[in-house]
């Protein structure tokens, strides 16, 4: 949709990313309000597709190994710690990691970030901040 062709710069990847690799999980959509969709939470009028599970790590850590630093959004609904826990090697690869993500659906995500190797940047809006591994300049 945005003019990159598959192999380029963009890759699309039909999966869902989280903690595990190769397991099969549910992604509840809402038609209501399409972008509180995911697999944290379900009602009985979601729509429910099952999908391939992967990790960050597995997915992309290849890719990262060439990057100077990596930035990264994650914004899945409630499942943002099962989605760093599975990007640990991106984390520790050494590279600079600049991370938004979208804490207040899951306020643990907060306790987790301040015990994970990323250090606090700043907060912009109510519904993200910012976070590093790169060193302080």
């Amino acid at each position: 949709m945005n003019g990159h062709e598959e192999g380029g710069r963009v890759k699309l990847f039909n999966c869902a990313v989280g903690q595990q690799v190769d397991e099969r999980v549910q992604i509840f959509f809402d038609p209501t309000a399409p972008g509180s969709s995911g697999a944290a939470h379900s009602n009985a009028t979601n729509k429910q597709i099952e999908v391939e599970g992967q990790t960050l790590d597995k997915l992309v850590f290849d890719q990262v190994e060439t990057c100077d630093d990596v930035i990264m959004k994650i914004d899945v609904e409630g499942m943002e710690i099962a989605v760093l826990k599975g990007a640990e090697r991106i984390l520790a690869s050494g590279r600079g990691v600049y991370l938004m993500i979208e804490d207040f659906v899951e306020p643990a995500i907060l306790t987790y970030l301040e015990s994970s190797p990323l250090r606090f940047l700043a907060k912009r809006t109510d519904y993200n901040s910012w976070w590093t591994t790169a060193p302080e300049t």
